[in-house]
């Protein structure tokens, strides 16, 4: 039997019983084998190419692991993209945290209150500065004349202390004389009463007069009345900024708990203001009231 050959399951059986039986099987169980054994290795080279390049072209056709990947990179965008719509501090170019405006006030109050307390006797002695911080009404000559100008005393004059209870003012311009005199003698408690020198018409001479007891208490309740004006000031300073963080919050424009904090912030800036406002008059006070 030479090949091609075709071997049963019957001839099989048929070469196994002659074994048995002591029949010389040898020839055809080898040819079998062989047979088979070729068969399997043709079956397997031909079935398994195939199988492991469609298993392969599978494997990278496979379409889910990317569906997944976009899947998650689109939720997270989404929520990338809510989480943008959320109102924020300063969202709309308005910071709740911007205490400028306030600080300003507060910082003007205290400037003005230091220097209406200047214009005040101290430790009943004269400070210079309270006659150059001397608010003098100009008039202008634009207009009809009736348009009016104020400035310093120490823009228009020298004022110069000559010891003792005298003081010299040497003024730029004879026209300056008249309201340098209206105003220094406009000065509630100091009772100033500047004179003409009869040598130099652009000099006036101020005598200044010891301090009373009346000087005294008079000069206390006018520190007094710039106290409130300046505490009245940080109030208003106080009522815009709150009206601004109000208005925010009404427009979405500022999360909830940035509001409550801007509003504690400001709170606390404006209690340290009228704080300082109550020590600067305090401290004014006790100079106006020394021996």
């Amino acid at each position: 039997m030479s090949p091609p050959f075709r071997i049963g399951l019957n001839g099989a059986a048929r070469a196994l019983c002659r074994c048995n039986h002591g029949i010389s099987a040898r020839p055809v169980v080898a040819q079998l084998l062989r047979h088979h054994a070729t068969r399997s290795r043709a079956c397997f080279n031909i079935r398994a190419g195939p199988l492991d390049t469609r298993a392969t072209v599978h494997t990278l056709h496979s379409a889910r692991p990317f569906s997944t990947s976009f899947a998650l990179s689109k939720k997270k965008k989404d929520k990338s993209s809510h989480a943008s719509e959320e109102p924020s501090a300063g969202g709309n170019g308005e910071d709740p945290f911007d205490f400028s405006s306030l600080s300003n006030g507060i910082q003007d109050a205290l400037s003005r209150l230091k220097e209406d307390v200047s214009k005040l006797r101290v430790g009943g002695r004269l400070n210079p500065e309270l006659i150059e911080n001397v608010r003098v009404t100009l008039k202008t000559s634009a207009g009809s004349g009736k348009e009016k100008e104020t400035v310093r005393l120490s823009e228009l004059a020298q004022v110069i202390p000559k010891g003792g209870r005298m003081v010299t003012i040497l003024v730029g311009e004879e026209e300056f004389i008249k309201p340098i005199t209206s105003a220094l003698q406009a000065v509630p408690s100091l009772s100033l009463n500047p004179q003409p020198d009869p040598h130099n018409k652009l000099q006036l001479n101020l005598p200044i007069p010891p301090p009373t007891r009346e000087s005294r208490d008079q000069a206390v309740k006018d520190a007094k009345a710039a106290m409130e004006r300046a505490s009245a000031s940080v109030k208003n300073a106080r009522a815009n900024m709150n009206k601004k963080l109000k208005a925010l919050g009404n427009k979405k424009a500022v999360r909830p708990d940035d509001l409550r904090k801007a509003l504690e912030q400001m709170e606390k800036l404006a209690e340290k203001g009228q704080k300082d406002v109550k020590d600067s008059f305090e401290s004014a006070k006790k100079a106006l009231e020394r021996e």
